[in-house]
């Protein structure tokens, strides 16, 4: 196995919290890394389980197809 190229490569970072207002609030935050960590863009803001699976989700096939986040 061959190390993957810099341009292929990205990091997905979820920053997930509990509202202390609203114990039962869920916030998840989504960002997108470059390969080399020079470049942080954020993808999503989210309030739910099933919305943050389906934008890891998103960005995985788009990564697997090749293609760069929107």
């Amino acid at each position: 196995m061959t190390a993957p190229e810099p341009s292929r490569v990205r990091v997905l970072v979820l920053r997930a919290w509990v509202e202390d207002a609203h114990p039962s609030v869920l916030r998840v935050r989504i960002l997108e890394v470059d390969g080399a960590g020079d470049e942080t863009r954020p993808l999503a803001v989210v309030d739910d389980v099933d919305h943050a699976c389906a934008v890891v989700r998103a960005w995985l096939q788009r990564l697997e197809a090749g293609r760069s986040s929107p």
